[in-house]
Formats: structure tokens, sequence, C-alpha cells
């Protein structure tokens, strides 16, 4: 796998576990690149973006705005706090990314936003 020009100018290291197999050898894939302060970085799927990207975004087009202003659909909620009583396996969708899980007795909370 080749890494692009920006995202090799910019790599400072790499992540790798040795304990997964991998069927790249380590000079074909020397793991995860990151940047100068240990963050990931996507290589395939750049992101570089400036203040002029996010001025547009807030201000371009929006071709569905008009769409998604009259969708009046909402899913429902439901207050039922039972299953943290039972313990029974289960998975529970918080909202978001957020997942309440309990297999085998272990209870997870995941929200991956959170960190």
């Amino acid at each position: 796998m080749q890494l692009s020009d920006t995202i090799q100018s910019i790599t400072k290291s790499y992540e790798r576990n040795p304990n997964l197999e991998n069927i790249l050898s380590e000079s074909e894939w020397k793991g995860n690149p990151l940047d100068k302060k240990g963050n990931f970085l996507n290589a395939e799927f750049e992101f570089n973006t400036g203040f002029s990207d996010v001025f547009k975004l807030l201000t371009g087009n929006k071709p569905q705005a008009r769409i998604k202003k009259a969708d009046r659909w909402k899913q429902a909620v439901i207050q039922n706090h039972t299953f943290l009583d039972d313990d029974k396996d289960i998975i529970v969708w918080l909202g978001h990314a957020s997942f309440f899980i309990r297999l085998n007795g272990i209870s997870l909370l995941i929200d991956p936003v959170f960190f």
C-alpha cells in the first residue's frame, strides 16, 4: 500500500501491533501512520481543511435544507430502564453512536465520541 505524498510528508512514526497477524510484510506495511503529535493519519482519505472550507460549508448551497426542515418524523423514545435490573444479554442503542451492551454478565457502555 502506497501512502500519498501528502500523508508521507507529515508522517512522523507508525503504530503497529506485532501480536496481530498481517497479510503484508513489515516492509510492505509499516503500520498505521501517525503525525508528530501521535495522531492517526488516514492514508486512504486525506483530511486537509481550512477556515475557507468550513465557511463554504456553513454559508454555501444546501440543496436538501428545505426537505430536512419539513421532515417531522422523530424516532420513538422508550423510557424503560428495567433492562438495568435484568441479567439477560442485551444491546441498547442510547443515541448517536452510544450503546449499552451486556454479554455473559459483563456490562459495557460504548461511546466512541466520548473517548
